[in-house]
């Protein structure tokens, strides 16, 4: 049973040795959702995390700094893919809004079209411009490009950079 025992650890350790050393691919958080009105700000971002450690890295880092305890780094290294799978059109490239509402052609969900609501009150939802705020119309997802994220042509303003204390 002792045998059995350390061989399994022995196994084990040599794992965790074989499986550390080697570059993982980053995780890639999506952050908030759509705005539900056209005149609230749209707050959708990405950010990344260490696959070792799962701690908040900053964009295009190899390496993770973080530190695990008074003497000790992460120091694993990071992979960064070309592109990952859009979490807001789960990669089938189709507006967020417009999948939520059920609305195929682009038009605006609580109007349905027509700028303006009951008693000629202008849609606060689209402004009056009869089609979907978010997607201007297209039906498409406006944050990726065809379903897949290309991490390389992220818009600057759309990373969530961690905070110098994380």
């Amino acid at each position: 049973m002792r045998r059995l025992t350390a061989l399994l650890a022995a196994a084990f350790a040599a794992l965790v040795a074989v499986g550390c050393n080697k570059p993982q691919p980053v995780n890639i958080e999506f952050c908030n959702h759509a705005p539900y009105y056209s005149k609230n700000k749209d707050l959708r971002g990405v950010k990344a995390r260490c696959p070792h450690c799962t701690h908040h890295v900053k964009w295009d880092t190899k390496k993770c700094v973080h530190k695990l305890g008074p003497d000790r780094k992460c120091m694993g290294d990071i992979q960064w893919p070309e592109s990952v799978t859009c979490a807001y059109c789960l990669g089938r490239n189709v507006c967020e809004v417009c999948a939520a509402n059920r609305i195929t052609d682009g038009t605006c969900f609580q109007c349905k079209g027509a700028g303006v609501l009951p008693h000629n009150v202008l849609c606060p939802t689209c402004g009056g411009k009869k089609v979907c705020y978010l997607c201007n119309g297209s039906g498409k997802c406006d944050f990726c490009s065809g379903g897949k994220l290309v991490l390389a042509s992220v818009d600057k303003k759309r990373i969530f950079e961690p905070d110098e204390e994380e």
